[in-house]
């Protein structure tokens, strides 16, 4: 397993050769909050974009502890990385967690061509979850899932495009990024 670390230029590229890959524009682009959304903001300017709130337990944790990334930056990045690749080897090991619950916006069940992003689909849960959700709220609507990485082999479910594949990505507005 990698890591690579993203500046906002190398993001920006990232997401259109994401948006390239993906083809066609979709009747609407839905971000999984909060990388997702990053993305989403990056492709396919003129479609109509909109967000879904799907976090796993471990991202209500991490804000929990702030303070501990203000010390964890100051490290030098092969430390940083390091910490990260324990990281995704310990969330590997845990079973996957049940399904969140997911608002569907409004405006979506008008859309029938859909691509939920994300910016890293780790064990798959919360896209699964989305897309769940996105196909209860609007099930003649073909959904096309994007992500800039695959991190673990076998994810819940894995997107039908995404640049990188068991690699860990630090994105510009990483806890852990400068």
């Amino acid at each position: 397993m990698r890591v690579i670390t993203l500046t906002p230029d190398d993001f920006a590229r990232d997401c259109r050769r994401l948006e390239q890959a993906c083809g066609p524009a979709p009747d609407l682009v839905v971000g999984i909050a909060s990388g997702g959304v990053h993305v989403a903001g990056h492709i396919y300017p003129g479609v109509p974009h909109t967000a879904v709130e799907c976090h796993r337990p471990s991202t209500a944790a991490k804000a929990r502890h702030e303070w501990i990334f203000a010390i964890i930056r100051l490290l030098p990045r092969a430390v940083r990385d390091r910490l990260r690749i324990i990281e995704a080897e310990r969330l590997r090991k845990r079973p996957p967690a049940a399904l969140p619950e997911v608002d569907i916006p409004p405006q979506t069940p008008a859309a029938r061509d859909i691509l939920v992003v994300d910016d890293a689909v780790d064990s798959g849960t919360t896209m699964l979850a989305v897309v769940a959700a996105l196909r209860r709220a609007v099930p003649a609507a073909r959904i096309h899932t994007a992500a800039i990485t695959v991190t673990t082999p076998d994810p819940l479910i894995r997107p039908d495009t995404a640049l990188y594949t068991d690699t860990l990505i630090r994105f510009p507005w990483a806890r852990d990024y400068r």
